[in-house]
């Protein structure tokens, strides 16, 4: 009896050791200092071969420095700062303008060149597994233009022109062709963490999953342009030169129902993933003006129209968490919109219409993001 007690307290001694051991060599996820709460409960003393109880050995995990940043039981606030990159891309294609020479400008040479933009957010750890974040971005000046030149061979496919307009992209020496656009969002979003919790060091689940549900606004304003003119140089009067200018601007307000997903490659370091799908109402305003600079108007015309439009956003992204309250961040994003009126889409070839309404367009943004955290 007395040796089998005497096991018994060895082996408790031994094992309350190799736990404080594996808690100062066990790599940590953050640099975050604390202590981990650990007990060694004996077990009762009992006779040779009855089936003695090994020592209960008790790990509190709400204190282990080795969550993970996303893990929201440790953490009050959050900022992210993004410098975002975006290029517009337009799945339709068409021919606008052909010259003599074999000169031609295709819609899909206007897609635009990439600019930069910023995006801000700020969220607050709720509880377990809960965040509550808002964030703004904005993207201006995505544009392109496109120009052909030659003596009196340059035309475009219209049609029925109004009364003192038959010169316009006609037969002409110049046509300069531009397309802008200017992209702004906001989101309000509520993220759930399915599976927040750690239990075991390291985490048995390195691979984390989120639902989101929540709120957006987006704005898609753009212009484009046509700069037709007659002979090889402007005319001072403005005479046989004109302008065909239509503008749109998209307020989309939509539900937004999202994925995420969060990987621990390495301690401090994961990648996550993200899937939004959104689908909202659209209020479009357009306007197209048709005017020779003389100041002589063919038309002028303003619609306003609600129409339904959908968004589908993913993005890959890598974070490396080399602070307890900094981490920097790069990936790749993406946003598909369907449903919106593009500027290009309002010019009509017809000339005897003042423009057409179209919102059955699609427009791709995407580029990459390099941002910082600050966690307080």
């Amino acid at each position: 009896m007395r040796r089998w007690r005497a096991f018994c307290a060895i082996g408790a001694s031994v094992l309350g050791l190799s736990v404080a051991q594996a808690q100062e060599t066990t790599p940590s996820l953050l640099p975050v200092q604390t202590e981990a709460t650990v007990t060694v409960q004996p077990a009762e003393a009992t006779e040779p071969g009855s089936g003695a109880k090994s020592p209960n050995i008790v790990v509190m995990p709400e204190l282990l420095d080795t969550m993970p940043r996303y893990l929201p039981d440790l953490r009050g606030w959050y900022f992210w700062g993004d410098l975002i990159w975006l290029q517009r891309d337009r799945w339709e294609g068409s021919t606008l303008a052909t010259s003599g020479s074999g000169g031609t400008i295709g819609s899909s040479e206007l897609d635009s060149q990439v600019e930069i933009g910023a995006r801000f957010t700020i969220g607050k750890y709720a509880g377990p597994g809960q965040e509550y974040e808002v964030s703004g971005w904005w993207v201006s000046d995505m544009g392109r233009s496109r120009q052909l030149a030659g003596p009196f061979n340059v035309n475009m496919p219209v049609g029925n022109h109004p009364f003192s307009f038959d010169d316009f992209a006609t037969n002409v020496s110049y046509l300069d062709v531009d397309y802008l656009t200017d992209v702004a969002g906001v989101e309000g979003i509520k993220r759930t963490w399915l599976n927040h919790t750690c239990t075991s060091v390291p985490c048995s689940h390195p691979l984390r999953l989120a639902t989101e549900v929540g709120m957006r606004y987006l704005n898609v304003d753009e212009d484009f342009s046509i700069y037709s003119q007659y002979g090889p140089a402007p005319a001072a009067s403005g005479f046989q030169d004109f302008d065909y200018v239509t503008s749109t601007d998209n307020h989309i307000i939509a539900g937004l129902f999202g994925l995420v997903g969060a990987w621990d490659v390495l301690p401090g370091l994961r990648i996550d993933g993200l899937l939004r799908f959104s689908s909202g109402l659209n209020i479009i305003e357009t306007n197209v003006l048709l005017r020779e600079r003389t100041g002589n108007v063919a038309f002028k015309k303003e619609r306003d129209d609600v129409e339904w439009s959908y968004i589908i956003e993913t993005g890959i992204m890598g974070t490396w968490q080399f602070h307890e309250h900094l981490a920097v961040r790069a990936g790749y994003q993406m946003l598909y919109l369907v449903g919106y009126a593009g500027a290009m889409d309002q010019f009509d070839f017809n000339l005897a219409k003042p423009g057409k309404y179209d919102d059955d367009n699609s427009l791709i943004l995407h580029g990459p993001v390099l941002g910082f955290e600050i966690v307080w």
